[in-house]
């Protein structure tokens, strides 16, 4: 029986998020960082079947850079149907707007020299996809660069060309770290990301994609499933089941991925500006990464 469960796989259980970047605390992704999966979120996701096994190929870099949205949400949405109760054609219109959310204007970005689209790094993040279990789907919740699969080449399909310091349009553009645009402005600065073990305050930002701003303002690596957590925003996963306080994977109660984020960060620490009002972050949004989370297939 089809069963929905949540409004936001990217705010899996009752992960609160609230949409700032570059805020006080330094957190470039704040949330709640006590609130946790729920006690339904729990488990290595091993309640789900092995889907319809996977036949056909994976889909294909595209020539163009403006058709990487739809290209990545098909890539996503075959998974999706496969292994979670979805219809593709809804499924691919919603995660294409969630990464034309966290990807915009792909096309002026490329002829201002600002990203590329990576091919190399498209193929393996879609030939990992076709080939992942259900019962190992997906990987990572879609929040804060999480991943569907293990894949890292996932966060590279689109390289970033611009340096610390130098001018930006969205956090995409950035080799390393943010893009800071003064509200109402449209041009931006690059601002790199703190290192492991530094202070997250003043501004710094930890790299949401291996670390967090920990309790003491420090940036620490993100935690394993099985470690000890108090939030969602500490774990690999970004999933910390409440029942047991510990990291855990997604289980069976969320199939679904669709990535999220933020174009680019206010210095006043609100989301966006009013040229720019989404991206790798979060933004004012989040709608636009959220997903109806049912149960997967059961067991043919």
């Amino acid at each position: 029986m089809k069963q929905r469960i949540w409004a936001g796989l990217v705010a899996v259980g009752s992960l609160a998020l609230t949409a700032h970047c570059g805020s006080d605390d330094g957190d470039s992704y704040s949330f709640n960082e006590g609130t946790t999966g729920g006690t339904g979120g729990g488990g290595s996701g091993s309640g789900g079947s092995a889907g319809t096994p996977v036949t056909g190929q994976p889909v294909d870099c595209p020539a163009d850079i403006t058709h990487v949205s739809a290209a990545l949400a098909e890539a996503i949405c075959e998974k999706r149907t496969e292994c979670c109760d979805n219809d593709q054609d809804d499924c691919s219109a919603e995660v294409a707007a969630a990464l034309d959310a966290v990807y915009p204007d792909l096309e002026l970005s490329e002829d201002t020299d600002g990203a590329s689209l990576n091919c190399s790094a498209f193929d393996a993040c879609t030939l990992a996809i076709h080939e992942a279990s259900c019962n190992e789907w997906p990987l990572q919740s879609g929040e804060f660069g999480g991943l569907p699969v293990d894949e890292p080449e996932c966060l590279a399909v689109i390289t970033p060309k611009v340096a610390d310091g130098d001018d930006c349009r969205y956090n995409y553009e950035c080799i390393d770290g943010l893009c800071r645009v003064p509200e109402s402005e449209s041009l931006g600065t690059c601002s790199e990301f703190a290192n492991l073990n530094a202070s997250c305050e003043d501004g710094l930002d930890c790299d949401p994609a291996t670390m967090f701003c920990n309790a003491a303002q420090v940036c620490q690596a993100r935690l394993p499933n099985g470690a000890t957590c108090t939030g969602n925003g500490e774990c690999e996963s970004r999933l910390c089941d409440e029942a047991s306080g510990e990291c855990t994977a997604p289980g069976p109660d969320e199939c679904e991925y669709v990535p999220n984020g933020a174009a680019h960060c206010a210095i006043g620490g609100a989301p966006g500006g009013s040229t720019a009002p989404y991206g790798l972050l979060v933004t004012a949004f989040v709608g636009l990464g959220v997903s109806l989370v049912r149960r997967r297939r059961a067991v043919r």
